[in-house]
């Protein structure tokens, strides 16, 4: 009986996998977009919002969020209470970035940030710090390539989760 079990719970969880594939990639159009400002389909303005000390993705049209006024996509909000909602000198968190498929714009991103980037590691991190530093704002995807160690296979590994706003 314990088998029949087992085999129940583990087609459970395959129909919640399934589903969670499914609309996962019926997402994924509005997620991963090629322009250079990328929204939630649902969203206009997504922000990090910390509330009791839990960070969570929020929206600028939640009701608690709504009293922080002139917010822009990828903000950092503190919720103190019910009545005051602070907009933190921080950024939202590249991991919350990353988590919701939110492009994060290299020409704002810190070695840590490239860090988290499939396929890169510390010194590629800080080759690309780097090359910025030395070579002024990225203008385009391909301008990366002329980062030593990052040819048009990494590039495509990274492209999904970058856009190229000017600072």
């Amino acid at each position: 009986m314990p088998r029949d079990v087992s085999i129940a719970q583990g087609l459970a969880v395959c129909a919640i996998l399934g589903v969670c594939w499914t609309v996962g990639n019926d997402l994924t159009p509005y997620l991963f977009k090629e322009q250079s400002t990328r929204h939630w389909p649902i969203c206009q303005t997504p922000v990090e919002v910390v509330e009791r000390g839990v960070s969570r993705l929020g929206c600028s049209t939640d009701e608690a969020v709504k009293l922080c006024h002139e917010l822009k996509a990828g903000d950092r909000v503190v919720l103190q209470d019910q009545q005051q909602c602070v907009v933190s000198k921080q950024k939202m968190s590249t991991a919350l970035h990353l988590n919701y498929k939110i492009g994060l714009s290299v020409n704002h991103m810190q070695k840590a940030d490239f860090e988290q980037l499939p396929g890169i590691g510390p010194k590629r991190a800080q080759d690309i710090v780097d090359y910025r530093t030395q070579n002024g704002p990225f203008s385009g995807p391909d301008d990366l390539l002329q980062v030593k160690g990052i040819g048009p296979k990494l590039l495509a590994q990274m492209k999904p989760y970058l856009y190229f706003a000017r600072p």
